[in-house]
């Protein structure tokens, strides 16, 4: 996990929200927040695995408890990439310098 990931650095080119009332996986709405940033098709990107554990990601967005103003968050880098992951399930993807 980048520290630049974790905090939000670099130039922000998306933001936005998963709905888990969709019944899609989150890891599906960051590759689709990720192609969205960079322009390219989701299959062109590297497997998200190598970046974040996608459990741990399901985790943070489907936790029974969570509330929606739940301050945990997930950070990583894919590429050139940074994504933050919130508990309110917000994806921002950044671009790195």
């Amino acid at each position: 996990m980048s520290n630049a990931a974790v905090q939000g650095e670099g130039e922000l080119h998306y933001i936005t929200q998963y709905d888990p009332a969709q019944n899609r996986p989150i890891t599906e709405a960051v590759i689709d927040a990720l192609a969205a940033a960079s322009g390219c098709d989701p299959l062109d990107l590297p497997p998200l695995y190598e970046a974040v554990d996608p459990d741990a990601l399901e985790q943070i967005v489907r936790e029974p408890n969570a509330a929606p103003t739940r301050s945990c968050f997930i950070g990583f880098q894919l590429g050139e990439w940074g994504v933050i992951v919130t508990g309110s399930g917000e994806i921002q993807v950044y671009e790195q310098h």
